[in-house]
């Protein structure tokens, strides 16, 4: 997975690359 933009159950933004960053929300 990692295609788009999401978050995981951790609160962390997946890109495109399917790698998290910390959401800025």
């Amino acid at each position: 997975a990692g295609r788009g933009i999401g978050f995981n159950d951790k609160g962390y933004i997946l890109d495109s690359l399917g790698e998290s960053r910390k959401s800025s929300l």
